[in-house]
């Protein structure tokens, strides 16, 4: 059995990830380093915003 999926939910997710994707790349510019830890939350962002999208468009 499969939960409906809600657009809305999506959204929220992206923009979630988008927020964190932002604050990262902005404290790069600010001169931060780019710790591993950085670097594994940005590369989670672009996973599930990827993982977002290919829900929304209806692909497994």
């Amino acid at each position: 059995m499969r939960r409906t999926f809600d657009c809305r939910d999506a959204l929220t997710g992206i923009a979630h990830e988008a927020t964190v994707a932002l604050l990262i790349i902005e404290a790069v510019n600010r001169g931060d380093e780019m710790d591993i830890e950085s670097l594994d939350r940005l590369a989670l962002a672009e996973q599930r915003i990827s993982d977002a999208l290919q829900s929304v468009a209806g692909v497994p």
